[in-house]
């Protein structure tokens, strides 16, 4: 759902911003042989609706028993290159943690997020200058979120929310998606908004 907010604010950035020339760009990453088809779905969807460019490239995984840290960092340096050499000079990574109702996330787990961020665009920017540059900005925008404040603000945008690769009509969804489908339905049916489907 945060990867769908932060296309939507992109979208609306530029279309206020008259002196701006290319549309934001939207990062589908290829991961593996495995990775689900409806997460580049969804990206593809979201894109074309926004009206937003679409980049996709592969990306080499760590080894299977790498921590999660390391596949965040190794991700966002690709994110941060790919952006400097296309021009852009802020990479939003839409990083969120579940967190049921209105209880907050764990602070270290958003300051751990914050943290990786900014060490990431400190290593990116070294090379900023290359791509024409002077800084390239890695943020997380909606890391202190809880789930309903992401869905209040997807409804207030009308966002199409219905693209998110969870969604029951974007086929097979692969590892996790049932448990992604019910939290977020959750947090939307809280907030009373009217396009769940029927059953949800």
């Amino acid at each position: 759902m945060t990867a769908l907010l932060a296309c939507g604010i992109a979208s609306g950035e530029f279309a206020s911003d008259a002196d701006a020339d290319r549309p934001p760009l939207v990062w589908a990453p290829r991961i593996g042989p495995d990775a689900p088809a409806a997460h580049r779905e969804a990206a593809v969807r979201q894109a074309s609706l926004l009206a937003l460019e679409l980049i996709e490239t592969a990306v080499d995984e760590p080894h299977a028993d790498a921590a999660v840290g390391l596949l965040e960092s190794h991700l966002l340096l690709h994110a941060g290159h790919l952006a400097a050499r296309n021009g852009c000079g802020r990479v939003v990574w839409p990083i969120q943690f579940a967190s049921p109702g209105d209880d907050p996330p764990e602070l270290a787990r958003i300051a751990e997020a914050v943290d990786r961020a900014l060490l990431a665009s400190r290593v990116v920017t070294l090379d900023a200058a290359h791509y024409g540059l002077t800084e390239v900005a890695i943020d997380a925008p909606f890391a202190d979120l809880t789930d309903r404040q992401v869905a209040e603000l997807a409804a207030d945008m009308e966002l199409p929310i219905e693209t998110c690769w969870w969604w029951s009509s974007m086929g097979a969804m692969g590892s996790g998606g049932a448990e992604e489908r019910d939290r977020w339905t959750e947090a939307l049916r809280a907030i009373g908004w009217a396009g769940l489907p029927a059953g949800a």
